[in-house]
């Protein structure tokens, strides 16, 4: 009986403590429980022009009554109410800002979903953004000459769509040229009227977004000057300036191409390798790239066509440009100072063991200035000329050094030079701070200086050239002979 009555007990107790959780904390939550709608997921947003496409997932949830789209910026509100099922968006006529973009569910009583972590930003496409701006013109360069316009082009791609030059013909009428319709990397337009504008049109996508981008027109500037960097600094060092007005030009060494001479309008001469000195037997190639070699071809081409350039020769360097010249000679005025007594002091010591200050004073490429070849950093070497009193230089004989055997590899392809009468205050005597060398065995440079300089010693700043590969790379530098004159 007593265990019957335990029991019993332990029964109520145990009713008691079933009751409904819910009872114990309705009286304190208001309105009841709080149920969230199911959430927007996996929202994206894509980047259009003047717009923004939103996408995202609906979960099942039979309380959805619509979707709510919501885009903030600064200063800029937007909220868009869609159906329940709806499940994409385009956000229209948006100003340039970075919009916080949420997407949710909601309910007939006006709850929604959360978004926490379903906040997504994007930027439409306008005019005033930097992708729009700085969009590609696919023109890399144009030249106009006379009534011609030239236009390099660059590669296409499969974002770019539409690329048209709008001009006026020299007969009055319109044009529309479609720049990629021929596959051209050169495009030699003729008879176009220089005097009205010359318009580039652009449509084409960028990146990831969908849409076709009317990009900004780009006029055509007629007196724009953008040559290649190493033309006009051969220019600068040949002639002391970068002038187009120049009636004769003279090109002598490795350039990228030479398509920069139709900036010449006035040009009557060119003359091709007139001051290299490597003898006859030496085969040459100032244009490695065939691709522009082609293009130096056909804008000597259109020179010679448009303005009858007349076009020398000198040599094999250039190839079969122009009217073939015998290899020059060197001057038969040139005189050479005597040397006798001159010392050289290299700024490395131990670098070149066996030199003696005789090779490189000799006028014999044969005895040479020699280091010896190492691994690792590029050295760079002052050779320092003492010619034991102050003498008048107008320049410097330079011979590439005379071999046969694998030193050949580490003739230098520039010097820079440094004249001073005390050998504390040094001043530069070229038009520019490093000047080329031409890089054939025994080739000789007659470098001039802008004008005659008194001097007692002369530095030459030559570096390390590397040959090889992987393990067997080596670093090292020859110089046949230095004479100034």
């Amino acid at each position: 009986m007593k265990y019957t009555y335990l029991l019993g007990l332990l029964a109520v107790l145990f009713l008691a403590g079933c009751e409904d959780l819910e009872d114990t904390y309705e009286d304190y939550v208001g309105d009841g429980p709080v149920r969230y709608l199911a959430k927007c997921t996996s929202v994206e947003v894509l980047s259009g022009w003047n717009r923004l496409i939103v996408s995202w997932e609906n979960k099942l949830d039979p309380n959805r009554e619509a979707i709510l789209v919501h885009c903030e910026a600064d200063g800029y509100l937007y909220d868009t109410v869609l159906d329940a099922n709806a499940t994409s968006c385009i956000i229209r006529g948006l100003a340039d800002a970075t919009y916080s973009v949420s997407v949710a569910a909601r309910d007939k009583a006006g709850n929604t979903s959360l978004t926490n972590d379903e906040v997504r930003s994007g930027r439409p496409y306008t005019l005033s953004h930097e992708g729009v701006q700085g969009y590609t013109r696919g023109i890399v360069k144009h030249i106009f000459l006379g009534d011609n316009l030239v236009l390099f082009m660059g590669t296409k791609t499969d974002k770019m769509l539409e690329f048209v030059v709008h001009y006026t013909g020299t007969d009055g009428k319109r044009y529309d040229y479609d720049v990629y319709s021929e596959g051209l990397n050169t495009i030699f337009l003729r008879g176009v009227k220089a005097s009205e504008p010359v318009v580039l049109t652009r449509k084409g996508l960028l990146e990831e977004g969908p849409d076709v981008i009317p990009f900004p027109d780009v006029t055509l500037e007629t007196n724009v000057v953008n040559m290649a960097g190493d033309f006009s600094g051969y220019l600068q060092e040949r002639y002391g300036n970068v002038d187009v007005n120049r009636t004769n030009l003279e090109l002598d060494y490795d350039l990228s191409s030479i398509e920069d001479i139709l900036y010449f309008k006035d040009l009557k001469k060119l003359e091709l390798g007139k001051n290299r000195y490597y003898g006859k037997t030496k085969k040459m190639s100032a244009i490695s790239v065939a691709a522009n070699r082609k293009r130096a071809e056909e804008c000597i081409a259109f020179m010679q066509e448009v303005i009858g350039l007349e076009v020398v020769n000198y040599g094999s360097h250039y190839g079969a440009f122009g009217i073939p010249a015998e290899t020059p000679e060197l001057p038969q005025d040139l005189v050479l100072m005597d040397t006798e007594g001159f010392t050289v002091e290299n700024s490395i010591e131990g670098s070149a063991p066996d030199f003696e200050s005789y090779m490189l004073l000799d006028n014999d490429p044969t005895s040479l200035w020699e280091t010896v070849l190492e691994k690792g950093e590029r050295r760079i070497y002052d050779l320092t000329i003492d010619m034991k009193e102050v003498r008048e230089v107008k320049g410097l004989k330079i011979v590439q050094a005379d071999v046969s055997t694998s030193v050949r590899n580490y003739l230098p392809n520039a010097i820079t030079i440094y004249v001073s009468e005390d050998g504390k205050t040094w001043t530069n005597p070229c038009s520019i701070a490093e000047c080329r060398l031409g890089v054939c065995v025994g080739e000789t440079k007659l470098l001039n200086f802008t004008s005659p300089r008194n001097a007692r010693y002369i530095r030459l700043t030559v570096k390390d050239t590397y040959y090889g590969s992987g393990s067997n790379m080596r670093a090292g530098c020859v110089l046949g002979d230095v004479l100034p004159f």
